[in-house]
């Protein structure tokens, strides 16, 4: 089913619309395999077969998330993101671990990850605002596009974050709570 959906996608936006998001797990075998569900679903495929396979399909990125990593602030899967952004002819997106400025530098010099997505998940739980400091700091010493999302809930919040460095904003619990956050947004900022 996931295959005639990207193949449709391709064919009907081109690859470079087609965003193919994968949650990966690394197991006691060593070995990274795909999770559905949010991480909640193990599957038997291989994290790098279901990558070649979505390029192949049509995939023009990949967003690769490591559920061994996400949300624990300690770094990213630097080795199977290093393996998808060295095998594959087309931009990784790393999700999941970074906490600190050097996570960061490390994901893009190391693993060759083309972009980031940094979701402070605990944020809005914590009721507090997206580290901006980070993103900051992020923004102006490593050289790579960047997604941010977590704690926000206004305009002002993006607004912050995007005078940080963020090339873009990943709205959630907000946008649930408050559906027309979305159209301020987009009429603020486009």
């Amino acid at each position: 089913q996931a295959s005639s959906i990207l193949k449709k996608l391709a064919s009907e936006f081109g690859s470079q619309c087609v965003v193919l998001a994968i949650d990966t797990k690394q197991e006691e075998d060593g070995l990274w395999y795909v999770y559905l569900n949010g991480g909640r679903t193990k599957t038997d495929i291989l994290c790098v077969d279901w990558a070649r396979q979505g390029v192949d399909l049509g995939a023009g990125e990949i967003l690769l998330t490591s559920m061994n990593h996400d949300g624990a602030k300690k770094g990213f899967a630097l080795d199977i993101t290093s393996e998808l952004s060295k095998n594959l002819a087309l931009p990784v997106i790393a999700s999941g671990g970074g906490g600190t400025m050097q996570h960061f530098t490390d994901v893009f010099k190391e693993a060759s990850a083309d972009a980031l997505v940094f979701l402070d998940i605990t944020a809005t739980v914590e009721k507090r605002k997206t580290l901006a400091e980070l993103v900051y700091k992020v923004a102006h010493h490593v050289n790579i596009p960047f997604t941010v999302g977590g704690g926000i809930s206004s305009v002002e919040d993006v607004q912050v974050l995007l005078q940080s460095g963020a090339d873009k904003i990943s709205v959630n619990s907000a946008a649930v709570k408050r559906p027309n956050l979305i159209k301020e947004l987009a009429s603020e900022f486009g």
